[in-house]
C-alpha cells in the first residue's frame, strides 16, 4: 500500500510539473526561399524586454522553448548570422507551430562565399566557433554587444551574457585572461575580434560552478 501511495504520489507530482510549464515552438525560415534556417537565436522577452527563456534552431530550423507558468513573455527576438534582426509582439505568432520569417541581408551572399571558403564556424564536442574576421554580417555588427547576440547560443549585454540552455551567467575570457571587470568588453568594436568560441560543456580544467564559457579573441592577440 505504501509502495502505490508513493507511484501515485509521484505521477502527480509529474503532472503538476508538466502543467506548470509552457512550450513555445516553431521553425525559422527565409524569406527568400523559404528554407529552413539552422542556428538562429530565438529568445523570448518579457514586457520590459528582460530574458525569460531561450534556444537555438537545429537543422531543420526548427525550435522548442520551455517557460514556467506565469512567466508569459510578451516578446520574441530572432537572430541570425546573414539575416535581419526580428523583434515582434509574442501575440503575433501560435504558441505552438509558430513560423518565423527572416530577412536576407543584402550581404547574405556574400557570407555563404566566405563560410565556404575559410571554414568560418565550427561546431565540436560541445565548443562553437565563430570566425568573425571571416564574416561581413559578424565583422560589421558594430558594438561587443551586438557581436555576441548575433553569435548562436549566446545573449545577454553589458558585459553579462548567458549560453542558451546552460543556465546562470557565462564565464568570460578575452584574449586567454578571465574578464574581472565587464566594463572592459565595451571599449572593444566587432572589427577588434577575430573569433569567438562558445562553451556549453566546460572541461575539468573550470571550476565546478561554471556554468558555460565565451572566449573572445582579438585580432591583436593573434598578431
Amino acid at each position: 500500500m505504501k509502495k502505490l501511495f508513493t507511484i501515485v504520489l509521484c505521477c502527480l507530482c509529474a503532472q503538476i510539473t508538466l502543467l506548470s510549464q509552457v512550450i513555445y515552438s516553431g521553425r525559422v525560415i527565409s524569406s527568400e526561399d523559404k528554407a529552413p534556417i539552422p542556428l538562429a537565436n530565438i529568445i523570448l522577452l518579457a514586457q520590459d524586454s528582460s530574458f525569460i527563456a531561450g534556444g537555438v534552431t537545429d537543422e531543420l530550423g526548427r525550435y522548442s522553448i520551455t517557460t514556467e507558468q506565469g512567466k508569459g513573455p510578451q516578446w520574441i527576438r530572432a537572430t541570425c548570422i546573414g539575416y535581419e534582426d526580428l523583434l515582434r509582439s509574442i501575440s503575433r505568432y501560435p504558441r505552438e507551430g509558430a513560423e518565423i520569417i527572416l530577412e536576407v541581408q543584402t550581404n547574405q551572399l556574400q557570407d555563404v562565399t566566405v563560410r565556404a571558403k575559410r571554414k568560418a564556424f565550427k561546431l565540436k564536442d560541445g565548443t562553437f566557433v565563430a570566425n568573425v574576421a571571416a564574416v561581413p554580417s559578424l565583422r560589421n555588427s558594430g558594438s561587443i554587444d551586438n557581436l555576441l547576440n548575433r553569435i548562436p547560443f549566446v545573449q545577454g549585454s553589458g558585459g553579462s551574457f548567458s549560453v542558451l540552455g546552460t543556465g546562470g551567467e557565462a564565464t568570460l575570457y578575452l584574449d586567454g585572461q578571465r574578464v574581472q571587470d565587464a566594463s572592459i568588453l565595451q571599449h572593444l568594436r566587432s572589427q577588434d575580434i577575430a573569433s569567438v568560441e562558445v562553451i556549453n560543456t566546460p572541461g575539468a580544467q573550470y571550476k565546478a560552478s561554471t556554468n558555460s564559457v565565451i572566449k573572445i579573441h582579438t585580432i591583436r592577440s593573434r598578431i
